[in-house]
């Protein structure tokens, strides 16, 4: 089975754990923030890339890294592909959110794959014969998600 199966397998399974355990326990143990580090809960970095908010929020993952995710690997290997996945989460999760800086407002790994994948996706597109194809693809998914994305911001749904 290819990588990127697991991957999505992986965070699925997390995912539906997560979600069974008291919420306490999920902030403490599972979600990334700057008060798990200083408390030692390092185990954070990697359970906040495979733990998602909600159903909405794991499908619209994990159909990106479905479609992407497999091209990805395809042209990188599976081995560029799992650095490209680690490093994108980590640096969406620790360097984008200053406000962990502050010690709250804790994230799950909210678009870490996204981001992930956007780090690596540029090589794989261009190595791709059909890049043209994929970097509209890639665009219109990406858009239709950030609309859906701000869509929930603002709906009671989404808070």
């Amino acid at each position: 089975m290819k990588t990127n199966y697991y991957l999505i397998l992986a965070c699925i399974a997390a995912s539906l754990w997560a979600w069974q355990q008291n919420p306490t326990f999920a902030e403490q143990n599972l979600v990334f923030s700057f008060n798990n580090l200083v408390h030692g809960r390092v185990w954070t970095l990697v359970t906040a890339l495979f733990v998602h908010g909600n159903v909405l929020h794991l499908f619209g993952n994990m159909l990106f890294l479905f479609v992407f995710g497999n091209t990805l690997e395809k042209t990188v290997g599976a081995r560029n592909h799992l650095t490209i996945f680690f490093t994108g989460g980590y640096n969406i999760v620790v360097v984008s959110h200053p406000s962990l800086i502050r010690g709250h407002d804790p994230h799950v790994a909210y678009v870490a794959h996204i981001i992930g994948f956007l780090t690596g996706l540029p090589f794989g597109i261009a190595l791709s014969e059909h890049w043209k194809r994929n970097l509209l693809l890639t665009l219109l998914i990406f858009g239709v998600y950030l609309a859906i994305l701000q869509s929930l911001a603002h709906s009671p749904m989404g808070k």
